[in-house]
C-alpha cells in the first residue's frame, strides 16, 4: 500500500526533495508492519537541538508527524519510524489524548504538562515511549531489510 503524504515545511526551511524521497520510502515501507493511515502529513521544521521529532495528539492532527529539519539525511529514519510507530498507537486506540488535555495509555489517564520538559529518562519511563522502544529496534531492522 502506498501513503499519501504531505510535505509541510515551516518558512524558514526550504523543500528539501532528498528528505522527502526518504521519508516516502521510510512510510512506504512501515505501512508493512504497522497500522498506519492511508493519507499523513509530515511537517518539517527547526525543532532545537535536542528534539528529532514530535506526533500530534490534537485530535484535528492525528495524521501529522513533525520532524526535524535540522537533521542530517542519515539521521531522519530513526525519528520517522519512532513518530510512525506512535501514529500506530493512536490507530490500534492505544494512545489518545482526552478533552482536557491528559494522555490516554489503554485507557488510563496521565497528566503531561509539557514533554520538552521532562529529563529524558522521565521521558523514557512514559509508556508510550517504552513501547516505542520495545518495538523500533525490530521494525528500524524491517524496514532496512536487515
Amino acid at each position: 500500500m502506498m501513503m499519501k503524504i504531505k510535505f509541510v515545511y515551516a518558512s524558514d526551511c526550504p523543500p528539501d526533495p532528498r528528505k522527502q524521497k526518504l521519508i516516502t520510502k521510510v512510510c512506504n515501507e512501515a505501512c508493512l508492519h504497522l497500522r498506519l493511515p492511508t493519507r499523513l502529513t509530515v511537517q518539517l521544521l527547526s525543532m532545537g537541538d535536542h528534539v528529532y521529532g514530535e506526533t500530534m495528539l490534537d485530535p484535528r492532527m492525528l495524521d501529522t508527524i513533525r520532524i526535524n529539519y535540522d537533521l542530517l539525511l542519515k539521521d531522519l529514519i530513526y525519528p520517522v519510524i519512532h513518530e510512525l510507530i506512535h501514529i500506530d498507537q493512536i490507530v490500534s486506540g492505544k494512545l489518545s489524548a482526552s478533552k482536557s488535555g491528559k494522555v490516554i495509555w489503554e485507557g488510563k489517564a496521565f497528566t503531561v504538562k509539557n514533554g520538552h520538559n521532562l529529563s529524558h529518562e522521565q521521558y523514557m519511563s512514559l509508556p508510550w515511549e517504552e513501547d516505542v522502544s520495545n518495538r523500533i529496534e525490530e521494525l528500524f531492522a524491517k524496514i532496512l531489510n536487515l
